[in-house]
């Protein structure tokens, strides 16, 4: 977590003084789904300590590292096709189907 975050601080620095155009906006993606999944998992973090029972999950660890692996998950870079959506489907059902009545 500690690298993900001074990376992702590092590549926001060194693109801080760009006007956000149609060839400079990759940045600004970055910030908005990097710093919004770091901010997440530590909003979860917080509330674990605080004996409430949430879970993180990064949805991106489901499908394959390599970008052409991923591509027929996706239909863009923010948008999942339905062979992705059949993916994050089943994980949900199975961590909702794993969680006993007791737990919930």
């Amino acid at each position: 977590m500690a690298k993900r975050e001074k990376d992702l601080e590092e590549y926001l620095t060194a693109n801080q003084d760009k006007v956000c155009g149609v060839t400079t906006m990759q940045p600004s993606y970055t910030y908005i789904l990097g710093n919004g999944s770091i901010q997440l998992e530590r909003l979860a973090e917080g509330m674990q300590a605080r004996g409430r029972r949430v879970e993180y999950h990064n949805m991106g660890t489901l499908f394959p590292e390599a970008r052409a692996d991923r591509t027929p998950y996706f239909i863009d870079a923010a948008h999942l096709s339905d062979a992705g959506n059949e993916i994050l489907g089943k994980f949900y059902a199975e961590r909702i189907l794993g969680v006993s009545a007791a737990d919930r």
